[in-house]
């Protein structure tokens, strides 16, 4: 059975049984009723002009009808762009004008966005899309193609500017159901929403995959530190047994929880606990299976490929595995140790900036990840280091050369260096180490460089830590030794 087949089955199978729920006001909408409001929304905008390859932009926060918006696209074989609107002004001009989208749609609180963009784009709030009433749809059901394209999401890549990553219909669902099928997801499933559904893991690993799964998925507003003071009654409320989360939840429940009863309820219910985006810390996965009495399932993956490898659930997790490849991914290496993804989970390419289609000179049967690792006698994957020069922030890459040339510009600096600095929350930090410029002071330049930080780079780039050093360590021919600023860091810091 293939996955668009397998997702037909759920849908016409599950159709009076509740598939999302909304934790803000407590509504449920079963799968016939999630279908059919994605169906009424994609035909409001056939009604005004819109057609099958057309992209939709999405510019909202976590609601319930996110999942929806979608599924629309996927139904009317439209392209999902969705952008982040918490990220800043330029950023999102930046992403639009990449993607170039035909649509774009909006929500109350981000209805201030629509003054940004040109008036050519029809400008659309979702709550002008939900239907009033609910109606039969005489449906055929998801009657797709596995090779158009789904989904345009943003990366930052290695150069700090954003890259638009596009997927295809057969990409993310077969991917999701390569995920099902191999840790065991299915009906029985109650899904926690906490991610940002504008990003790829918010899209596939907490909507494709528990729709694929047949399951229940509830909704929240999103993972926040006040969210972190409440985070179990809801899970236990709604009888959720089924978690994805990244490093930095962990390590924010783990510090601010006080819930009496959780460890209760998550070592008897608490069946799936997923991890990724980002290294998990072993200590911090010891702390918190010790904590709660659950087995955090570690896996690996990329925007660029989608889920790659996963623990399985049945069996013991490695210490320092990511777990195994899933059905339709090889793994290689090369000569030194970086790991290469072949499979059938990967992207169609980068958006050209001049054309905004698909670069089909990006992509290649075996991706580059950039990440050092091995594969042992078990099949498990355990990554070792990583050959790409980038800082992991809560989960999100950044490129220590974008922040490098825009603070490097600065004339209080004869030379700087970006690296990463251990954290417990988020995993790294930024840290700027420099050589001061004659007739400069440190206070003087740490407080340029903020401001220039605070202008000109997204929040989660700005560096946090700044150290002023004689002289940067360099190799013989010149290149400045990251490995040795980051020893010399930790010793002063």
């Amino acid at each position: 059975m293939n996955a668009i087949q397998h997702l037909n089955d759920v849908f016409r199978q599950q159709s009076s049984i509740t598939c999302l729920i909304d934790s803000i006001d407590g509504r449920n909408f079963t799968y016939a009723t999630v279908y059919n409001m994605a169906h009424y929304m994609g035909k409001r905008l056939i009604d005004n002009g819109a057609c099958s390859g057309n992209r939709i932009a999405i510019l909202c926060n976590n609601r319930v009808e996110y999942p929806i918006l979608y599924l629309m696209c996927l139904i009317y074989r439209f392209v999902a762009v969705p952008i982040n609107p918490a990220q800043s002004d330029p950023t999102i001009i930046a992403l639009v004008e990449l993607s170039n989208p035909d649509f774009l749609i909006c929500e109350n609180a981000t209805l201030s966005l629509k003054d940004l963009f040109p008036p050519k784009i029809p400008f659309w709030s979702i709550d002008n899309l939900i239907m009033d009433d609910l109606y039969d749809v005489n449906t055929k059901g998801f009657d797709t193609d596995y090779t158009v394209p789904l989904s345009i999401t943003f990366t930052s890549g290695t150069t700090g500017m954003p890259k638009g990553v596009v997927h295809t219909v057969g990409s993310l669902l077969g991917n999701a159901f390569a995920f099902n099928e191999f840790v065991g997801l299915n009906e029985t499933c109650v899904f926690y929403h906490v991610l940002p559904m504008s990003y790829m893991a918010g899209f596939l690993n907490m909507i494709l995959s528990p729709l694929m799964s047949g399951g229940i998925l509830v909704i929240t507003n999103g993972f926040s530190p006040l969210m972190a003071l409440n985070f179990w009654q809801p899970i236990i409320d709604y009888n959720v047994n089924t978690l994805w989360l990244v490093p930095t939840m962990l390590a924010t429940v783990l510090k601010i929880d006080r819930h009496p009863f959780a460890r209760n309820y998550t070592s008897d219910n608490l069946k799936y606990l997923f991890v990724g985006t980002a290294p998990l810390p072993p200590t911090l996965r010891l702390d918190f299976e010790t904590r709660y009495g659950v087995t955090v399932m570690e896996s690996f993956g990329l925007s660029e490929t989608l889920i790659t490898t996963v623990q399985h659930p049945i069996h013991a997790p490695l210490a320092g595995s990511v777990g195994q490849p899933l059905r339709g991914i090889r793994l290689q290496f090369g000569s030194d140790d970086e790991l290469y993804i072949c499979g059938d989970y990967h992207m169609q390419g980068y958006l050209d900036r001049d054309t905004h289609q698909p670069d089909y000179t990006t992509i290649s049967p075996c991706y580059e990840t950039g990440d050092l690792a091995r594969l042992d006698e078990t099949g498990n994957l355990f990554i070792t280091g990583r050959k790409k020069d980038l800082i992991i922030h809560g989960g999100v890459n950044i490129s220590p050369s974008w922040i490098e040339d825009v603070l490097g510009r600065y004339d209080g600096v004869v030379a700087m260096a970006v690296v990463g600095s251990p954290h417990d929350v988020y995993g790294e930090t930024v840290a700027v180490v420099y050589e001061l410029a004659p007739g400069y002071t440190t206070e003087q330049v740490e407080s340029d460089l903020r401001i220039i930080a605070n202008e000109q780079l997204e929040s989660y780039a700005r560096p946090t830590l700044y150290r002023h050093i004689h002289e940067l360590p360099r190799s013989s021919t010149g290149k400045i030794k990251k490995g040795d600023i980051k020893e010399w860091l930790r010793a002063h810091t």
